[in-house]
């Protein structure tokens, strides 16, 4: 089986984010889960969408979070517009780790991965 993970990858992938009501809580910040989810789609841009559907096209694996670390800093709110900047650290051809920053016009959250190959 070949690599998944390649040292060639882009060292950082950025998308935006707008945050709509849905997104948030009764207080109108964005909810807690949410970013997670944010942050999966910046690890798909960073890792590409062709590269993950050959993954488990040829092997019927995936590319998966073992763990994460979340600290959260400040809650974007309803209509913000946020950036999210996802990078990853290649351990070996099967794990790395993750890392993305939520930023408005400041730092929002950090969240740290283990990633890999199951």
């Amino acid at each position: 089986m070949t690599s998944f993970i390649s040292h060639e990858a882009p060292p950082c992938a950025t998308i935006p984010v707008r945050i709509y009501y849905e997104d948030t809580d009764a207080g109108g910040l964005v909810h807690h889960s949410n970013y997670l989810r944010y942050f999966e789609r910046g690890r798909e841009h960073l890792l590409g969408c062709k590269k993950l559907t050959e993954l488990f096209d040829e092997s019927q694996r995936s590319f998966v979070v073992a763990s994460m670390e979340v600290i959260y800093k400040k809650g974007a709110v309803w209509g913000d517009l946020i950036e999210v900047r996802t990078s990853t650290v290649v351990h070996s051809p099967y794990r790395g780790d993750g890392c993305a920053l939520f930023i408005s016009t400041e730092t929002l959250l950090t969240a740290t991965t283990f990633l890999c190959l199951l």
